[in-house]
């Protein structure tokens, strides 16, 4: 049996080897990170030239925040998955991830059972092209 291989755009500001364990534990989870992006508007070049399966996104990016980004994206690409990813623990921040259109949340400092966790349950919302094996 193959496994499908997910392709994930990582948007974070973290510094280097954060956002380098981050996509490691994403590729040990399956997923080939097909970019890391440091501002919204590199993430929206990612989106358009790799159109990946999945997107990690920050909240705080140095151009726009990631819910603007989150936004735009699903404007254009409204079958995008989009997991925020927050070190706030706030309501609101939650209600407004959602209310952009963000499929999942996840905060930071994160384990990868957690991250696991959340990777499942918004993958099993893909479409089906997506979860097939190539």
């Amino acid at each position: 049996m193959r496994v499908a291989l997910f392709a994930t755009c990582l948007v974070d500001t973290m510094v280097p080897q954060v956002a380098r364990a981050t996509a490691t534990l994403l590729e040990r989870l399956g997923h080939e990170v097909v970019g890391i992006a440091k501002s919204g508007a590199q993430a929206l070049r990612f989106y358009d030239y790799f159109t990946p399966d999945l997107v990690t996104m920050d909240v705080r990016l140095p151009d726009m925040d990631g819910m603007a980004v989150t936004e735009k994206l699903l404007a254009t690409y409204p079958r995008a998955q989009i997991i925020v990813v927050t070190g706030v623990d706030q309501q609101d921040t939650v209600a407004q991830a959602v209310k952009a259109g963000a499929k999942a949340y996840i905060l930071k400092p994160f384990q990868i059972d957690k991250l696991r966790a959340t990777l499942d349950r918004v993958m099993q919302g893909m479409p089906e092209r997506v979860k097939q094996a190539s």
